[in-house]
C-alpha cells in the first residue's frame, strides 16, 4: 500500500507518534515495518534481500556509481548525487550525501550503533573490488538510498538510509551471520 501523504508518515516517523514512544524508536526499523509499498520494494531492490526478490514490484533505481573506495572511505559520484562514507573508531561511520548542490544531514541517532572495519574488500585473487556499500535514487529522483553492509567479523549489519525529498527518514537495519 502506497500512502498518499508521505510527509506526514516521514514527520511522524521523525518526531514520533503519539503512543509509539520516542523518535530513537522509529530511527531504526526492519524492512518489514517499512509499510510504505514502494519504499519497500525500493529498499528490497538494493539487493540485500534475495529472499524477496520477483516477489515485489519492479521499481526502477539509478545506481550511484562507486568512484573511490578502500577500507576507509567510499565515494559513490553521480547523476547529482555525492555519497562520502568515512570510517570513525568514536562514531561508526559517518556519512555525508549531497543530493541536488543540498548537503542532507543524517541525526546522529541514524548514525551510530554501527562498527565497520572495512568499506571495500578484493575478490579470492586480490583483483577486483568488492564494495560493502551502494546508493541509488529512485527513478523520479525524489528519494535516495545508501546502503551499507557493516559490521567486525561475522556479525554484520545491513544498513539502508533513507532520504526524501531532501529529508532523512529513517534508517533499515537487519542482522546478518555470515
Amino acid at each position: 500500500m502506497t500512502l498518499p501523504c508521505r510527509p506526514l508518515l516521514a514527520t511522524l516517523l521523525c518526531v514520533g507518534a503519539p503512543g509509539i514512544g520516542s523518535a530513537s524508536l522509529q530511527q531504526r526499523i526492519a524492512l518489514a515495518d517499512v509499510h510504505d509499498g514502494l519504499l519497500h520494494a525500493e529498499i528490497a531492490a538494493l539487493g540485500a534481500y534475495p529472499e524477496l526478490e520477483g516477489m515485489l514490484p519492479a521499481v526502477h533505481l539509478n545506481e550511484v556509481p562507486l568512484r573511490s573506495c578502500s577500507g576507509f572511505h567510499a565515494i559513490l559520484e553521480g547523476a547529482d548525487v555525492r555519497v562520502e562514507l568515512h570510517s570513525s573508531e568514536a562514531h561508526g561511520p559517518l556519512l555525508t550525501v549531497v543530493v541536488d548542490d543540498s548537503t542532507l544531514t543524517v541525526p546522529e541517532e541514524g548514525l551510530t550503533g554501527l562498527r565497520t572495519d572495512r568499506f571495500c574488500g578484493w575478490d579470492e585473487h586480490l583483483q577486483r573490488t568488492l564494495p560493502y556499500c551502494s546508493a541509488a535514487r529512485s527513478g523520479d529522483g525524489s528519494r535516495v538510498y545508501v546502503h551499507l553492509i557493516a559490521g567486525l567479523g561475522r556479525k554484520q549489519h545491513l544498513v539502508t538510509w533513507v532520504f526524501e525529498e531532501g529529508r532523512y527518514l529513517f534508517r533499515v537495519e537487519e542482522e546478518a551471520v555470515l
